[in-house]
């Protein structure tokens, strides 16, 4: 039998699922505190007037994460079957709103329901845009959708010049009636046009719902390609978390499935990705064109019966795709806005061979030794050419005596964004790869148990090597990438025990035939 495939992730949440969720959004400090919460705040979130993106709902939703270290998953299967629960919980609140039937999430307080944490999480989406709801709060005509929302979001306010007189259960049935057709409305008043469309006051619940819009046109394109995810996994310190990701050009994520150990080969990935294109596609239809970011995807993609007549394109940048990426990213503590960054908490979690990080030790042991940083400044770039014409540009880093170490390109303009000081913005745009040296102290704990493990040299207490990739698929560092910087970091090392400064001289070295030359 084959692999059982996730729901899609505009089916919605079963009851189990749905209690599930609860009880884990429920247990997370400072979070929403369950799903009900969750529900209006997604809906004011969906139904308002301007995109609102992960980063801003997740830290609401989970309790805001400090950095890649406050992970808040148990373990890996937690976190692919929670994260899994959101999105489709998301999606699903989208699908019903388009569809023009959207029921609230409702939990029972001693066998009623309120409605009042479902409130407040609405009037909480609506501040996320409060200057644009300004537009529904000034009309006379429309205001009226809000009055269900506000009223049993103010029944407990703190501020007694707010909180509403207690609402007895007749006219809380009422309002609870009209939060459904309410928030379809709100949708209808900020889409274009839609404050002319009708006038808008709350329904009863004896009225006939309204018929469902009609579904858009097919979708222009997708952008597809992989996500980091920088969320640790408590009991899995080698798992480096990344997801397939498949988005719409009006980005809607129409595909999020996380990964632990995605493989390193380029074809085997693109298998991988194919699949979950295969998925997305069974559950919204073929689009018209697909972007990706390499070569070996679209092969991949050729193979898929349903895209024999789409167009497959490779693109140097996905400009939704890396948005709505770098927009993930930062929901779970990193960096927004830049590439596609990684490091795990122990080198197990790159998946290479032991011999091989073994060989990266101590080729960093030598270069830390040989101190190039004390001959070359991080602006006096090495050009650093293969044998089989395999170019990086290397800056050595340390001469400040802050970091020391290398960081290496592959696309000449990233080195000059590197420079400039515009790494955390959209200006590294190819792979780069960094081994920097770190104090004992300052690494992760499950990392500098496994240094002393496995013997692997180093040279000095505060020696002990880290590597950071951005760019690469899965942002992974794979092993011909990782032999490459084995190979260069020593090739550093012996080019500076030769104390060669003159600009402009190139140099061989003998063992690997690498010629280094300073720009």
């Amino acid at each position: 039998m084959g692999k059982k495939r996730p729901p899609a992730l505009d089916h919605a949440l079963t009851d189990r699922e749905l209690g599930r969720l609860n009880t884990f959004l429920a247990g997370r400090p400072g979070g929403c505190g369950g799903i009900e919460y969750l529900d209006g705040l997604l809906a004011a979130a969906i139904a308002g007037p301007d995109l609102v993106v992960p980063s801003e709902i997740l830290p609401i939703a989970l309790g805001e994460l400090n950095d890649a270290d406050d992970s808040p998953f148990k373990t890996l299967a937690e976190g692919q079957t929670l994260l899994g629960l959101i999105m489709r919980h998301w999606n699903s609140v989208a699908h019903s709103l388009l569809q023009g039937d959207f029921n609230p999430v409702l939990t029972l307080y001693d066998g009623k329901h309120r409605g009042t944490d479902w409130a407040i999480g609405f009037m909480e989406g609506v501040g996320l845009r409060q200057k644009l709801w300004g537009k529904l709060f000034k009309n006379r005509r429309h205001f009226d959708l809000l009055h269900p929302m506000m009223m049993l979001s103010s029944e407990e306010h703190p501020d007694p010049r707010i909180r509403v007189p207690p609402i007895d259960d007749q006219t809380r049935d009422g309002l609870l009636d009209q939060l459904g057709p309410n928030t379809v409305g709100i949708r209808e008043f900020f889409m274009p046009g839609g404050s002319r469309a009708r006038p808008a006051r709350p329904r009863p619940a004896a009225q006939p719902a309204q018929a469902p819009m009609p579904l858009p046109l097919p979708l222009p394109h997708w952008e597809v390609g992989w996500a980091p995810i920088p969320a640790t996994i408590e009991s899995e310190p080698d798992t480096r978390l990344v997801a397939a990701l498949v988005v719409s050009h009006e980005g809607q994520i129409l595909r999020l499935t996380p990964e632990a150990t995605p493989p390193a080969d380029p074809q085997a990935l693109a298998r991988v990705l194919a699949r979950e294109v295969e998925a997305a596609i069974a559950d919204h239809g073929v689009p018209q064109e697909i972007w990706l970011f390499d070569q070996p995807s679209v092969t991949a993609l050729r193979r898929v019966e349903s895209l024999r007549h789409a167009i497959l394109e490779v693109r140097e940048s996905l400009p939704v795709f890396n948005a709505v990426r770098a927009d993930l990213f930062a929901s779970f503590g990193g960096q927004g806005g830049g590439p596609a960054v990684a490091s795990p908490q122990t080198w197990a979690g790159w998946g290479l061979d032991p011999m091989l990080v073994a060989g990266l030790f101590k080729a960093a042991a030598r270069l830390y030794r040989s101190a190039p940083w004390h001959l070359y400044t991080d602006r006096d770039p090495l050009d650093v050419v293969w044998p089989s014409g395999a170019n990086w540009l290397v800056l050595v880093m340390g001469a400040g005596g802050l970091e020391h170490g290398v960081v290496c390109f592959v696309e000449p303009g990233d080195l000059a964004a590197f420079q400039d000081g515009t790494v955390a913005t959209e200006g590294i745009q190819g792979l780069m790869v960094s081994l920097t040296f770190s104090p004992q102290e300052d690494l992760p704990p499950a990392m500098r148990k496994e240094i002393m493990r496995e013997g692997w040299e180093v040279a000095a207490p505060d020696a002990f090597p880290m590597t950071i990739v951005a760019n690469a698929p899965t942002a992974g560092l794979a092993p011909e990438v990782a032999e490459q910087l084995r190979q260069l970091v020593e090739v550093v090392a012996r080019y500076g025990e030769t104390k060669t400064r003159r600009r402009g001289r190139s140099w061989r070295d003998r063992e690997t035939g690498i010629v280094v030359q300073r720009f």
